[in-house]
Protein backbone atom coordinates (compact mmCIF):
# COMPACT_ATOMS: atom_id res chain seq x y z
CA UNK A 1 0.00 0.00 0.00
CA UNK A 2 1.36 3.38 -0.80
CA UNK A 3 0.21 6.23 1.33
CA UNK A 4 1.15 9.81 0.69
CA UNK A 5 2.39 11.34 3.92
CA UNK A 6 3.22 15.01 4.18
CA UNK A 7 6.82 15.68 4.92
CA UNK A 8 7.90 17.65 7.90
CA UNK A 9 11.17 18.85 9.27
CA UNK A 10 12.13 15.49 10.79
CA UNK A 11 10.60 13.10 8.26
CA UNK A 12 6.91 12.44 7.70
CA UNK A 13 4.13 14.39 9.36
CA UNK A 14 3.32 12.63 12.64
CA UNK A 15 -0.41 13.39 12.40
CA UNK A 16 -0.66 11.77 8.98
CA UNK A 17 1.21 8.69 10.16
CA UNK A 18 -0.91 8.40 13.33
CA UNK A 19 -4.13 8.88 11.32
CA UNK A 20 -3.02 6.15 8.89
CA UNK A 21 -2.24 3.77 11.78
CA UNK A 22 -5.58 4.58 13.45
CA UNK A 23 -7.53 4.00 10.18
CA UNK A 24 -5.68 0.76 9.52
CA UNK A 25 -6.38 -0.41 13.09
CA UNK A 26 -10.11 0.43 12.70
CA UNK A 27 -10.29 -1.58 9.46
CA UNK A 28 -8.54 -4.48 11.14
CA UNK A 29 -10.89 -4.32 14.15
CA UNK A 30 -13.97 -4.34 11.88
CA UNK A 31 -12.69 -7.34 9.91
CA UNK A 32 -11.76 -9.14 13.15
CA UNK A 33 -15.27 -8.54 14.57
CA UNK A 34 -16.86 -9.91 11.38
CA UNK A 35 -14.66 -13.00 11.51
CA UNK A 36 -15.49 -13.49 15.19
CA UNK A 37 -19.21 -13.34 14.36
CA UNK A 38 -18.71 -15.95 11.64
CA UNK A 39 -16.77 -18.12 14.07
CA UNK A 40 -19.54 -17.89 16.68
CA UNK A 41 -22.14 -18.79 14.04
CA UNK A 42 -20.09 -21.82 12.99
CA UNK A 43 -19.75 -22.88 16.62
CA UNK A 44 -23.55 -22.65 17.04
CA UNK A 45 -24.03 -24.76 13.92
CA UNK A 46 -21.54 -27.33 15.21
CA UNK A 47 -23.39 -27.48 18.54
CA UNK A 48 -26.70 -28.03 16.70
CA UNK A 49 -25.10 -30.81 14.66
CA UNK A 50 -23.83 -32.45 17.85
CA UNK A 51 -27.31 -32.28 19.38
CA UNK A 52 -28.74 -33.91 16.25
CA UNK A 53 -26.11 -36.61 16.49
CA UNK A 54 -26.96 -37.22 20.17
CA UNK A 55 -30.65 -37.49 19.28
CA UNK A 56 -29.86 -40.02 16.56
CA UNK A 57 -27.69 -42.02 18.95
CA UNK A 58 -30.57 -42.11 21.42
CA UNK A 59 -33.00 -43.24 18.72
CA UNK A 60 -30.50 -45.88 17.63
CA UNK A 61 -30.34 -47.24 21.18
CA UNK A 62 -34.13 -47.33 21.27
CA UNK A 63 -34.22 -49.22 17.97
CA UNK A 64 -31.65 -51.70 19.27
CA UNK A 65 -33.89 -52.30 22.27
CA UNK A 66 -36.83 -52.94 19.93
CA UNK A 67 -34.69 -55.38 17.96
CA UNK A 68 -33.88 -57.20 21.19
CA UNK A 69 -37.59 -57.30 22.00
CA UNK A 70 -38.30 -58.63 18.51
CA UNK A 71 -35.67 -61.35 18.96
CA UNK A 72 -37.19 -62.31 22.32
CA UNK A 73 -40.63 -62.58 20.70
CA UNK A 74 -39.15 -64.64 17.90
CA UNK A 75 -37.71 -67.03 20.50
CA UNK A 76 -41.11 -67.13 22.14
CA UNK A 77 -42.67 -68.08 18.79
CA UNK A 78 -40.19 -70.93 18.42
CA UNK A 79 -41.06 -72.17 21.91
CA UNK A 80 -44.79 -71.93 21.20
CA UNK A 81 -44.33 -73.76 17.89
CA UNK A 82 -42.43 -76.52 19.67
CA UNK A 83 -45.15 -76.75 22.31
CA UNK A 84 -47.83 -76.91 19.62
CA UNK A 85 -45.95 -79.77 17.98
CA UNK A 86 -45.74 -81.57 21.30
CA UNK A 87 -49.41 -80.91 21.96
CA UNK A 88 -50.30 -82.24 18.53
CA UNK A 89 -48.21 -85.37 19.05
CA UNK A 90 -49.67 -85.81 22.49
CA UNK A 91 -53.22 -85.44 21.15
CA UNK A 92 -52.53 -87.91 18.38
CA UNK A 93 -51.03 -90.46 20.77
CA UNK A 94 -53.89 -90.07 23.19
CA UNK A 95 -56.40 -90.49 20.38
CA UNK A 96 -54.79 -93.74 19.20
CA UNK A 97 -54.58 -95.11 22.71
CA UNK A 98 -58.21 -94.36 23.40
CA UNK A 99 -59.34 -95.83 20.05
CA UNK A 100 -57.58 -99.10 20.91
CA UNK A 101 -59.47 -99.32 24.17
CA UNK A 102 -63.03 -100.44 24.51
CA UNK A 103 -66.20 -98.57 23.59
CA UNK A 104 -66.43 -97.27 27.17
CA UNK A 105 -63.34 -95.17 26.63
CA UNK A 106 -64.63 -93.72 23.33
CA UNK A 107 -66.50 -90.91 25.14
CA UNK A 108 -63.42 -90.07 27.19
CA UNK A 109 -61.33 -89.99 24.02
CA UNK A 110 -63.66 -87.51 22.36
CA UNK A 111 -63.42 -85.22 25.38
CA UNK A 112 -59.61 -85.39 25.40
CA UNK A 113 -59.40 -84.67 21.67
CA UNK A 114 -61.75 -81.71 22.07
CA UNK A 115 -59.61 -80.32 24.89
CA UNK A 116 -56.47 -80.72 22.79
CA UNK A 117 -58.16 -79.09 19.80
CA UNK A 118 -59.25 -76.23 22.01
CA UNK A 119 -55.67 -75.82 23.20
CA UNK A 120 -54.43 -75.87 19.61
CA UNK A 121 -57.04 -73.26 18.66
CA UNK A 122 -55.94 -71.06 21.56
CA UNK A 123 -52.32 -71.52 20.53
CA UNK A 124 -53.25 -70.71 16.94
CA UNK A 125 -55.01 -67.53 18.08
CA UNK A 126 -52.00 -66.60 20.22
CA UNK A 127 -49.70 -67.12 17.23
CA UNK A 128 -51.92 -64.97 15.02
CA UNK A 129 -51.86 -62.17 17.58
CA UNK A 130 -48.11 -62.54 17.96
CA UNK A 131 -47.66 -62.39 14.17
CA UNK A 132 -49.69 -59.15 14.05
CA UNK A 133 -47.58 -57.73 16.87
CA UNK A 134 -44.36 -58.69 15.11
CA UNK A 135 -45.58 -57.18 11.83
CA UNK A 136 -46.41 -53.94 13.63
CA UNK A 137 -42.99 -53.86 15.33
CA UNK A 138 -41.29 -54.56 11.99
CA UNK A 139 -43.24 -51.72 10.33
CA UNK A 140 -42.41 -49.35 13.21
CA UNK A 141 -38.76 -50.40 12.99
CA UNK A 142 -38.72 -49.80 9.23
CA UNK A 143 -40.22 -46.33 9.59
CA UNK A 144 -37.73 -45.46 12.35
CA UNK A 145 -34.83 -46.62 10.17
CA UNK A 146 -36.18 -44.52 7.27
CA UNK A 147 -36.36 -41.54 9.63
CA UNK A 148 -32.79 -42.15 10.80
CA UNK A 149 -31.56 -42.39 7.23
CA UNK A 150 -33.29 -39.13 6.39
CA UNK A 151 -31.84 -37.46 9.50
CA UNK A 152 -28.36 -38.73 8.67
CA UNK A 153 -28.66 -37.34 5.14
CA UNK A 154 -29.66 -33.94 6.55
CA UNK A 155 -26.79 -33.97 9.05
CA UNK A 156 -24.32 -35.00 6.34
CA UNK A 157 -25.51 -32.08 4.18
CA UNK A 158 -25.35 -29.70 7.13
CA UNK A 159 -21.84 -30.84 8.11
CA UNK A 160 -20.68 -30.45 4.52
CA UNK A 161 -22.11 -26.93 4.45
CA UNK A 162 -20.41 -26.21 7.80
CA UNK A 163 -17.08 -27.45 6.44
CA UNK A 164 -17.49 -25.24 3.36
CA UNK A 165 -18.29 -22.25 5.59
CA UNK A 166 -15.24 -22.97 7.77
CA UNK A 167 -13.02 -23.18 4.70
CA UNK A 168 -14.47 -19.88 3.40
CA UNK A 169 -13.88 -18.27 6.81
CA UNK A 170 -10.28 -19.53 6.82
CA UNK A 171 -9.76 -18.08 3.35
CA UNK A 172 -11.31 -14.74 4.40
CA UNK A 173 -9.14 -14.66 7.50
CA UNK A 174 -6.00 -15.48 5.49
CA UNK A 175 -6.81 -12.67 3.05
CA UNK A 176 -7.40 -10.21 5.89
CA UNK A 177 -4.25 -11.29 7.64
CA UNK A 178 -2.27 -11.04 4.40
CA UNK A 179 -3.62 -7.55 3.72
CA UNK A 180 -2.73 -6.46 7.26
CA UNK A 181 0.73 -7.90 7.25
CA UNK A 182 1.74 -6.25 3.94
Amino acid sequence: MSVGFKKSLFGFDTKDVLKYIKDTQADFDAKEAALNEKLEELERMLKASKESYDTLASENAELNKKIDDFNAKYSEIDLISENIGKLYLSAQTNALTVMNNSEENAAKTREEVNRNLSTIEESHEALSQLRESINKIANDFSSKVDGLISSLDKIRTQISANNDAVEAAKTDFAEVYASISE
